[in-house]
């Protein structure tokens, strides 16, 4: 209707300078309705196509490159922020004195970025709250959400591929090798 309207109005214009009386001139209310339902279905195909890209866009693989670490509603701007400048002020904090061993878990619990999500007293890195507060791990009966007992067969499964076992997990699969693995179990069991 709106394009339809346009041609007509073109087409009037061009011939009122003629004086052509055939045909005449749209009133101002036909100007105004024309106007709106052109915006109207300019609105509708921009929404359409946002829409259609959003859709394509959350369900293409290649989004997951440009995705964050870790896809949660609870990780928005000023949590990001939080996340780097903790890691900003960590950076200038005073180095722990830590046993080797030590110093390889907590490489693995930083590199692999596990203090984005969760607090464990003793690495001031470690400032997330979208996991669990790791203190006091060990001593707890279950993990996941409350879906496994604590064991070290569990640990072992649960930290080799978490969405295995709760597919709404937020924490993804690490991509840990069985050595890391042992490294955390071991240090994770000692956390009372």
């Amino acid at each position: 209707m709106a394009v339809r309207f346009w041609f007509r109005l073109i087409r009037v214009r061009a011939n009122w300078s003629k004086r052509s009386n055939s045909s005449p001139m749209p009133n101002r209310t036909e100007v105004q309705v024309a106007a709106v339902a052109t915006l109207a279905a300019l609105i509708v195909v921009v929404l359409a196509a946002v829409l259609v890209t959003e859709i394509f866009w959350r369900h293409s693989e290649a989004a997951d490159h440009y995705r964050p670490y870790i896809d949660s509603p609870e990780l928005t701007e000023f949590g990001i922020f939080s996340i780097t400048a903790a890691a900003a002020g960590a950076a200038d904090a005073a180095p722990v004195a830590r046993s080797p061993e030590l110093e390889a878990i907590y490489d693995i619990f930083i590199e692999k970025g596990c203090t984005g999500c969760h607090i464990v007293d003793g690495i001031p890195e470690a400032i997330g709250d979208t996991g669990p507060n790791l203190n006091g791990f060990a001593s707890r009966q279950m993990m996941a959400g409350e879906t496994m007992e604590v064991s070290r067969d569990n640990l072992a499964s649960w930290l080799k591929d978490p969405p295995a076992h709760k597919a709404d997990t937020l924490m993804p699969n690490l991509g840990l090798n069985d050595a890391e693995i042992d490294l955390l179990i071991d240090w994770l069991l000692t956390l009372t």
